[in-house]
C-alpha cells in the first residue's frame, strides 16, 4: 500500500481514482506542503513499453508547457515500486464527468469561458509546434469556478517536417474525436486538434458527440465520410456565427478548416454562442443521432 510511503520528496496521502491502466495518488511535498497528483501505471500494464512511452511523453511535455491552462508536470520518475509521474494537483473534475451528472451545471454556466481557455491553451502548444492528438471531455478538467484545464499530452507529438515523417501510420486517439486524416494514418498538425476541439464544443452543447455509431468502425466511417450535422438542427437557440464557427472546426479537409486555434480562440471572443439566456431545447428542431 503505497499511502503514507514517501516518493521523491512527496508523502502520498490517498488514492484519487484507479482507471484501466493508471491509478492516481494524491501527494504532498514534505517540506513545502505543495500538493499533486502521482500518476502510476497499475501492475498488470506496469511493463508494457508502449504505456511507459506515453507516460514519459506525457510527463516530458506537461514539464516543458508553461501556461495557466495547461497542467504543470514536475517530472518522471523511475522507481522500485512502478514508474510514475507527478504533476500539480487542481481539484476539479473532467468535462466528461461534469457533462454525465444532470446536476452539475457549471460547463454549462461556464460555457464560453471554458471553450475559450481550453482554445487559448491549444493555440499557446501549437505555438512550441506541439499537437496533442487526443482532446476530449475527459482531458479537460474543470474546477467549480469554471477554471480549465487540459491534461494527458500522452500521444501528444512535434509537426514539423521531420516529426511528420516519422508517426505518419501510427493511428492513436479517441474514436469520437479524432479528425479524418488522424483516422487514415496522415500525418497531423494544429488542424487535428481544431477538430477535436471542435468535436469537443459541439457535444458541451448537443450532449453527444457529431458521430456516433453502434461500433467503433462505424464512429470511423462517419467521421470519415459524412458531413457534420449542423448545431441549429439539434437547438434553435445557437446563433449563425457560432453553427459556422463548429461546422467549419467539423470540416472533413483540414484546409478548410479555420488555420489556427488564435483564429478560432478571437472569433469565439467577438461572437455570441446562443441566441437568449433560456434553455438550449436540444433535439427541438432536428433529430438526434441513433
Amino acid at each position: 500500500m503505497l499511502v503514507g510511503s514517501v516518493l521523491n520528496g512527496y508523502r502520498v496521502i490517498g488514492k484519487l481514482a484507479e482507471l484501466p491502466e493508471t491509478i492516481l495518488y494524491k501527494g504532498v511535498h514534505e517540506q513545502n506542503l505543495h500538493e499533486v497528483i502521482i500518476k502510476m501505471l497499475l501492475p498488470h500494464v506496469a511493463r508494457k513499453r508502449e504505456l511507459i512511452r506515453q507516460l514519459r511523453r506525457e510527463a516530458y511535455y506537461e514539464g516543458r508547457l508553461n501556461h495557466p491552462n495547461i497542467i504543470k508536470g514536475r517530472g518522471f520518475f523511475r522507481s522500485p515500486v512502478r514508474h510514475h509521474f507527478i504533476m500539480d494537483y487542481f481539484p476539479s473534475k473532467s468535462m466528461r464527468s461534469r457533462l454525465m451528472d444532470e446536476d452539475d451545471s457549471i460547463v454549462g454556466t461556464y460555457r464560453k469561458k471554458i471553450m475559450i481557455e481550453v482554445g487559448t491553451a491549444l493555440a499557446y502548444a501549437h505555438r512550441q509546434g506541439l499537437v496533442h492528438r487526443d482532446i476530449k471531455p475527459e482531458n479537460i478538467l474543470i474546477n467549480s469556478a469554471g477554471d480549465a484545464k487540459v491534461i494527458d499530452f500522452a500521444l501528444a507529438s512535434r509537426y514539423d517536417f521531420i516529426s511528420r515523417i516519422l508517426i505518419r501510420r501510427r493511428i492513436q486517439g479517441t474514436h469520437s474525436y479524432m479528425a479524418p486524416e488522424q483516422i487514415r494514418g496522415d500525418a497531423v498538425d494544429n488542424r487535428a486538434d481544431i477538430y477535436s476541439y471542435g468535436a469537443t464544443v459541439f457535444e458541451m452543447i448537443v450532449g453527444h458527440p457529431p458521430f456516433t455509431g453502434a461500433s467503433e468502425a462505424e464512429i470511423l466511417r462517419r467521421h470519415l465520410n459524412e458531413p457534420v450535422r449542423p448545431l441549429r438542427q439539434f437547438t434553435r437557440n445557437v446563433t449563425a456565427a457560432f453553427d459556422a464557427l463548429v461546422t467549419r472546426m467539423l470540416a472533413k479537409s483540414p484546409s478548410d478548416r479555420p488555420d489556427s486555434m488564435k483564429q478560432v480562440v478571437a472569433t469565439l471572443k467577438e461572437i455570441d454562442l446562443f441566441l437568449d439566456e433560456g434553455d438550449t431545447e436540444i433535439g427541438e428542431t432536428g433529430v438526434q443521432d441513433e
